[in-house]
C-alpha cells in the first residue's frame, strides 16, 4: 500500500469568538483575564489514488485545543501570559485525501466545535483560584 502523506500545522486565526473575558478584582485592584483557545492541527492523507480508478484515500485529522490565558489591568498591555496546560484532542477521519478538505480542516473550523466550547469552559471554570495565585506571585516580584 502506497501512503501519502500531508502534514499541516495551523494555530487559529488572531480572532476567535470563543475568547472569554472575565473582569476579576484581586487585593483591590481590576484585572481583566481573557482566555483564548489555540487549535494546532495535523492532517495525514494515507491510501492510494491510480488515474481514473476509485481511490481508496482517507484524510486522517487531529487536533490538540490548548487555552491562552492573559492577565492585564484595563487599559494596560498584557502583564501575565501563559498557556495552560491542560489539553484536549480531537481527531477524525474524512473521505479522499486532505487536499480536497482544506476549507473544512481549518484551525477556525475545528474551534468552532461544541466539543471546544465544553473545554474552554471546563479550563476557565478550574482556572479561577489558580489565576489570584499567579497574580500574587507576579505581584511579590516588583
Amino acid at each position: 500500500m502506497i501512503y501519502l502523506a500531508l502534514l499541516a500545522t495551523v494555530m487559529a486565526g488572531d480572532v476567535n469568538p470563543l475568547t472569554q473575558v472575565a473582569p476579576v478584582e484581586h487585593r483591590g485592584v481590576a484585572y481583566n483575564v481573557t482566555y483564548e483557545p489555540k487549535v494546532s492541527l495535523t492532517a495525514k492523507t494515507i491510501g492510494t489514488a491510480a488515474g481514473t480508478r476509485p481511490f481508496l484515500q482517507r484524510c486522517l485529522w487531529s487536533a490538540t485545543v490548548s487555552v491562552e490565558r492573559k492577565v492585564h489591568r484595563p487599559g494596560e498591555p498584557v502583564a501575565l501570559d501563559k498557556v495552560l496546560p491542560e489539553t484536549r484532542t480531537l481527531s477524525g477521519s474524512l473521505d479522499g485525501n486532505c487536499q480536497m478538505h482544506r476549507k473544512t480542516l481549518s484551525a477556525e473550523k475545528i474551534a468552532q466545535r461544541s466539543a471546544v466550547r465544553e473545554h474552554m469552559d471546563q479550563v476557565v471554570e478550574a482556572d479561577q483560584r489558580i489565576v489570584l495565585a499567579d497574580i500574587d506571585s507576579a505581584r511579590a516580584l516588583n
